[in-house]
């Protein structure tokens, strides 16, 4: 039951993020200043905090 709770947070820290992530990027969008670097730099930086917290859940850390 823990975990089921703990799969709650993290999915709510999930969403919180994104949506304001989305909605700082749509305002940058909107200004004209998505530069093509910024999706890339979320792009890697989320695909490496993603293998960080994976492999800290395997680890037991």
């Amino acid at each position: 039951m823990r975990s089921r709770g703990r799969l709650h947070e993290a999915e709510s820290a999930v969403n919180e993020f994104r949506f304001e992530l989305r909605s700082e990027l749509r305002q940058l969008a909107a200004e004209g200043r998505l530069e093509s670097s910024v999706v890339d730099l979320l792009r890697t930086g989320l695909t490496s905090l993603r293998r960080e917290v994976i492999g800290a859940a395997r680890n037991g850390s």
